[in-house]
């Protein structure tokens, strides 16, 4: 089964080990997630890591361990989604991983979302 990864699901696993992780770690699962996901994880790596009450070693542990299971597909590749994505997303910050799924033909409640 495909699936687009969302940014606040990549959150809740590295913050506590949990059925969200097995999920995301499940080799059964194909998964995708935007590139600005990175970058989304990056701003919060504090927040994440006080909240996990891990070390900055373990939060790269754990992010490496999630990301060997995520594909991460470039913005270019389904830009030509977002313009659609964007009038039918609830939040604009969701239309990246909705116009993903619509680039990878995943449907959108298969996608994992927070």
């Amino acid at each position: 089964m495909e699936l687009v990864v969302d940014t606040n699901i990549l959150i809740s696993a590295l913050v506590k080990d949990s059925k969200t992780r097995e999920l995301l770690c499940n080799g059964r699962l194909i998964l995708y997630a935007p590139e600005h996901i990175l970058l989304e994880i990056n701003a919060h790596r504090e927040e994440i890591i006080a909240k996990a009450g891990i070390s900055k070693r373990r939060f790269q542990e754990l992010l490496a361990l999630l990301m060997v299971q995520i594909s991460i597909v470039r913005t270019e590749l389904f830009r030509k989604f977002l313009k659609e994505a964007l009038k039918i997303a609830s939040h604009p910050e969701d239309a990246p991983f909705l116009a993903l799924a619509m680039h990878i033909t995943c449907p959108y409640g298969a996608m994992i979302k927070g």
